[in-house]
């Protein structure tokens, strides 16, 4: 083989190829095995997060997908309007609405935008036993009302008080209006003159000759048939006066109207889709892990998550309140391990009795509790499988320091045989070199 044949380059390769083969297998295996327990550990996580999230919602009674949905019928919603968080009580209410509350307001009137107030003398507002007072002195020379109306709204002492101005005619009223409804937030308004001049008597006049537009006052309602109980309260949206129920008033009743009937009771379609929307949801959680789980998934065959999935669907079938099975809530599990729905049996149970489901699942010691109380050990910060995955993850980090010391390693060694190589390379053209000297 003549020099020129020769290739230094590509027997250092080959040398290294033949050296590196088995360990680069063994590193590159255990990569891919650290890497999929990584990615497996925090999807397995963030499945069990969210269906955690999910029960959460379920449970609470205010959600869309509570199994407490009520219905508030009325007899007459002209009046006013009823919503339930889910928690009152199933029933009739009698309530009839006598008048609503309304925020104070007054108007006093000048003879236009430009009128200029007083250099002097002082202007107060009280509300509810807070007060502002106001310097008319402090305010520029020829300032007018529309000046008064942003020290007014501006003023950081305002106790809940709102000025504007509204054109009438050739003049113009200063509205004063309460920003709270309710008997309490009347405006006390006084003017202290202080130097006597044509702007002060003017002022003066206008405060003692205001127009009240409305009166501060309560919203007042009846509640009851027989025994009637009189309930007052400053705002119109009242939040407490039937636990679970918030009424909106929207106008007052005349006092021959009859009294407005409000049935409240269980909205057993939308329980109905509620549960159909949780049985996807487990089943989707089941379908997820079992993916995991399988021989192509990135937790193919880990025994906590075999434990996991055991575990939630034995706690769907034993975790029921004393006295109840899966079945009495139309309830059972495939041959496939996935959860259906016998609406039938659903149906019944909801008019025999409408908070079953809450009994048996969102309860205190129902199933979500058992299924919450399962999976916090491995969700929680610093938990089960936040562990595993910092384990897994340094098991990777260390695989991938041992791939970088071993690729420098080799390629020092490629190094060491090319020098090798390139050294015979030369030899061989100097024996070839001189061998034709010899035979010329």
């Amino acid at each position: 083989m003549s020099y020129s044949d020769y290739d230094p380059a590509a027997l250092a390769e080959a040398m290294v190829e033949a050296e590196r083969a088995g360990m680069d297998t063994l590193l590159s295996d255990k990569s891919d095995k650290y890497t999929a327990l990584v990615s497996g550990y925090s999807s397995l996580e963030t499945l069990l997060d969210d269906f955690q999230d999910a029960l959460d919602d379920y449970t609470d009674t205010s959600s869309d997908t509570s199994f407490s949905a009520q219905t508030c019928t009325l007899s007459d919603d002209e009046y006013f309007t009823v919503t339930s968080d889910g928690s009152a009580a199933d029933g009739n209410y009698s309530i009839f609405v006598e008048q609503l509350a309304q925020s104070y307001q007054t108007a006093l009137t000048f003879d236009s935008k430009e009128w200029e107030l007083p250099t002097d003398g002082t202007l107060s507002f009280t509300v509810d036993g807070e007060e502002m007072t106001i310097d008319l002195s402090t305010l520029d020379s020829g300032s007018t009302l529309s000046d008064l109306v942003t020290a007014i709204n501006n003023n950081d002492d305002n106790p809940g008080v709102q000025a504007s101005l509204i054109q009438s005619g050739d003049s113009v009223m200063l509205l004063i209006t309460s920003e709270e409804t309710g008997a309490d937030y009347t405006v006390d308004m006084t003017f202290t003159e202080g130097t006597t001049s044509t702007a002060s008597t003017e002022f003066a006049e206008a405060l003692s000759s205001m127009n009240v537009l409305s009166e501060a006052q309560d919203a007042i309602i009846q509640f009851g048939s027989t025994n009637v109980i009189t309930i007052t309260s400053s705002s119109n949206t009242l939040e407490n006066v039937i636990d679970g129920l918030t009424i909106d008033l929207i106008q007052a009743q005349d006092s021959d109207d009859s009294a407005i009937n409000v049935e409240v009771e269980v909205d057993t379609d939308t329980v109905e889709t509620n549960l159909e929307s949780f049985v996807d949801t487990f089943n989707t959680l089941i379908d997820s892990l079992s993916d995991l789980y399988a021989d192509d998934g990135d937790l193919d065959g880990n025994s906590t998550l075999r434990s996991i999935i055991s575990s939630l669907k034995n706690s769907m079938r034993s975790s029921l309140p004393d006295g109840y099975d899966l079945s009495d809530i139309g309830l059972s599990f495939t041959s496939s391990g996935t959860l259906e729905i016998d609406s039938d049996t659903l149906e019944e149970a909801l008019t025999n009795n409408p908070d079953i489901l809450n009994i048996c699942l969102t309860d205190d010691g129902g199933v979500f509790d058992a299924i919450q109380d399962l999976l916090e050990p491995y969700t929680e910060s610093g938990g089960i499988l936040s562990d595993m995955e910092d384990s897994a993850q340094d098991s990777l980090d260390r695989v991938t320091a041992r791939q970088e010391a071993w690729d420098t390693k080799m390629e020092n060694l490629y190094n060491l045989y090319l020098e090798d190589f390139t050294q015979m390379q030369i030899t061989l053209a100097e024996l070839e070199s001189s061998l034709s000297i010899l035979s010329s």
